[in-house]
Formats: C-alpha cells, sequence, structure tokens
C-alpha cells in the first residue's frame, strides 16, 4: 500500500494479496462453494507452441445455495481501507458471466443432482449471491468496484482457438446471455450507488495465452453492451486488433483506460 501511495497511484487496491488464483478465490469464498482436484487444469498456448496446463485445483462444485454474504473479501478490504486513509480505494472481484460460465461446467462435470438444477436456477442463485456481497461491500465503506474478466476474445468468430465454437452454433445468443448476467449485476451495483469498472485481461497466464481473438469483433456486444463506467483494456500486442473497436463507445459515457505495455 506504501509503495501505490509513494508512486502516485489515486486508486489504491489490494491487488493479489490473499488470492492464490485471481479469480478463483472469490468464487472459493462464497458460502455453498466446496473445491477439488480435478483431473485437469486451465490449458494454455505454451512460448514453444505446444499446450500449458496449469496446476489441477481448481475444481468448484456447489453443495448447497450459494450466499455471498461474511465473504473474507470484505476483511481484505477493511485492511485496504484502514492503510489507505483518505485515498480512494477499489475492490476487484471476478465478473459473474465468467464465474457463472465455470460453475456451470465444473458443477456438471462433478456430482450428479446439483443443488441447481438448472443452468437457469445456478445463474439465479449466483446472481443473488452477487448481490448480497455488493450490499456488505457499501456497508463496509466501499465505493468502487471492478469486474475481472477475461472471456470475451472467445467471442470473435474469427478465433481459431475459441473452445466456445464447440456446440454453440449461435456465439452471438451466447455473448447475449453473457452480457445479461454482468448487466444485472452491474445494475444493481449501480442502484447502491457504486461506480462500476472492468478489467479484460485477455487470458493470459505467465505471458501464454488461452485464445487469440481481437477487440474489434466483440465490441459491439462487450463495450456499447455492458453498463460499466470505465473499461480496463489491454492493448500491448498485436493480437487486441486496431484501435477503431472503439468508436462503438462513441455514444457512452464510459471511460477507457490503456494497458498499452506489459511486464
Amino acid at each position: 500500500m506504501a509503495d501505490q501511495k509513494a508512486n502516485g497511484i489515486d486508486i489504491l487496491t489490494d491487488g493479489e494479496f490473499g488470492r492464490s488464483m485471481w479469480h478463483l478465490d472469490f468464487v472459493w469464498g462464497l458460502k455453498g462453494i466446496e473445491r477439488y482436484i480435478a483431473e485437469h487444469g486451465y490449458t494454455f498456448k505454451d512460448h514453444d507452441g505446444g499446450q500449458y496446463e496449469t496446476r489441477k485445483d481448481i475444481g468448484i462444485r456447489i453443495t448447497e445455495p450459494l450466499s455471498g454474504k461474511n465473504h473474507h473479501y470484505l476483511d481484505i478490504y477493511k485492511l485496504v481501507k484502514a492503510e489507505a486513509g483518505d485515498e480512494d480505494t477499489k475492490q476487484t472481484i471476478w465478473g459473474p458471466a465468467h464465474a457463472y460460465t465455470e460453475l456451470a461446467i465444473f458443477d456438471r462435470l462433478a456430482v450428479p443432482g446439483q443443488v441447481y438444477e438448472t443452468n437457469e436456477e445456478l445463474k439465479k442463485g449466483l446472481i443473488n449471491a452477487y448481490k448480497e456481497f455488493l450490499d456488505e461491500y457499501k456497508a463496509v465503506g466501499g465505493k468502487i468496484v471492478q469486474f475481472d474478466d477475461c472471456l470475451w476474445e472467445l467471442f470473435d468468430q474469427s478465433n481459431p482457438a475459441s473452445f466456445y465454437s464447440d456446440g454453440n452454433g449461435d456465439l452471438a445468443e451466447l455473448a447475449d446471455e453473457f452480457v445479461a448476467i454482468n448487466n444485472e449485476v452491474v445494475d444493481y451495483t449501480h442502484e447502491l450507488g457504486l461506480t462500476v469498472w472492468t478489467h479484460n485481461c485477455r487470458g493470459n497466464y505467465e505471458i501464454r495465452s488461452a485464445a487469440e481473438g481481437t477487440y474489434e469483433d466483440i465490441a459491439k456486444k462487450f463495450l456499447a453492451e455492458q453498463h460499466y463506467d470505465r473499461f480496463f483494456l489491454e492493448w500491448d500486442s498485436d493480437t487486441a486488433g486496431d484501435i477503431k473497436a472503439l468508436e462503438d463507445l462513441k455514444d457512452s459515457k464510459a471511460e477507457v483506460v490503456f494497458g498499452l505495455l506489459s511486464s
């Protein structure tokens, strides 16, 4: 926190503190979630062109109705807020549509007779858990929340490595479902009086990529149709495509922050 202040960062956050994986730790903190060792980790394109598999402790199953109350992230946020003093702060959490996708896949693979018998029931249960978390986040003084997401390039119709293309003839229809999930949570967050941002990390893992795909093909849905106040976009390689993708935000009041350099 002291380093953030010293370098002039005006919105302070915990970053990766207290997290073993950028996304799963949030879901692991929901009541009703159980972790297990999966048969396989996540698959990424390796530096030599081959396949790289991550650690396998990524399995998640639902054992009871989900709840976002009393989440350990709020304990971490209280520490951030105390250290920040008069500086502004934000809390970053996993984007709800992305979380829904992972739960739908893993919970269906894990055990028969799931708590939520249909994906529609799962969707409602997860969205409610997010709302519970956001209620308590506001109660402890939170003002800015950022949803992190790395799925959207997989909706690029020209993407040769998109696992969404298998069994999903109409990617636009699937994208509409994802937009609706995110917007329901974002709209609720706005009703609470909070500012809502999103960061798109393009599916990287130690400079390995999950898939290609540009912002151009998905800009209308990802940028124009989602209700975020600010987009943090990684534009640090040719893979991101032409900056003309931002034309889809010309009628929007949303802010855009470019990530032009990568470590």
